[in-house]
């Protein structure tokens, strides 16, 4: 159970993480839109900006889909340890 809640704090904490970074990445993808000019710097800028924003979506996603596996996992085991 120790293993568990250590492993779940440190995963919880990387979601955390990146759903902080997530935030900035929409904040800045906002600030660029309000800007009137469509420059290529700023067109790169979005591109940029929106590809972090879904690398970070589809990470968050794997990561709470890994906690998930690993809980199933853990508890599979231990009902095959305890025979229940």
């Amino acid at each position: 159970e120790i293993h568990w809640q250590l492993l779940r704090g440190l995963r919880v904490w990387e979601i955390k993480q990146l759903k902080r970074r997530l935030e900035k990445e929409y904040q800045k993808m906002g600030q660029l839109s309000r800007q009137a000019e469509e420059n290529p710097e700023t067109q790169s800028q979005k591109e940029l900006c929106n590809n972090q924003i879904e690398f970070l979506e589809k990470e968050i996603d794997f990561l709470e889909k890994e906690l998930e596996k690993l809980r199933k996992d853990i508890i599979s085991k231990r009902r095959q340890k305890w025979v229940v």
